[in-house]
């Protein structure tokens, strides 16, 4: 389930972008 939290941390960049 690594690439789950991968993603949580993409959508969170992206949000603060």
């Amino acid at each position: 389930m690594a690439y789950l939290s991968n993603m949580a941390v993409v959508l969170f960049y992206r949000t603060l972008t």
